[in-house]
């Protein structure tokens, strides 16, 4: 019986975070291409504070900010933030063009992009630290 109570405190030990005004860095492959692991996403990348940023840290991923789509119908769709990573993403079906808006973590837009393709939605291989295929760089919070 303490062997079970021994595990279950562990368990619960383990299990707690901090919450989500709160969150902390966390690595998670920032800059990869997201949806080469996570293939039911529908738009995925990272957004950094710089836009030739060449490695993921805690200085140069904007964690807690996020980033909502505006699809050629008006219809908007806001992206889900992966904890203190700097990763934002979407599991909805990307049917349409869009554009890209950056949302601070105050809820301020602070960055809107051109029109994407339909097959701009593994973000990272074109926001890269360089920039590719016209993307100027990094997606960026400023």
């Amino acid at each position: 019986m303490k062997y079970f109570y021994s595990i279950l405190i562990l368990t619960l030990l383990l299990g707690c975070s901090e919450d989500d005004n709160n969150e902390v860095f966390e690595s998670h492959n920032q800059g990869a291409d997201c949806k080469s692991c996570h293939s039911t996403f529908g738009a995925a990348g990272t957004i950094y504070t710089s836009l030739g940023a060449s490695t993921a840290s805690s200085s140069t991923v904007a964690a807690n900010n996020s980033a909502k789509l505006t699809f050629a119908d008006g219809s908007v769709l806001s992206m889900n933030v992966a904890k203190g990573s700097g990763n934002i993403y979407t599991t909805s079906t990307i049917a349409q063009t869009f554009t890209v808006s950056i949302i601070n973590e105050n809820g301020s837009v602070v960055k809107s992009s051109s029109t994407h393709a339909l097959s701009s939605t593994k973000c990272n291989t074109c926001h890269t630290s360089t920039g590719v295929n016209g993307a100027p760089g990094r997606i960026i919070n400023n």
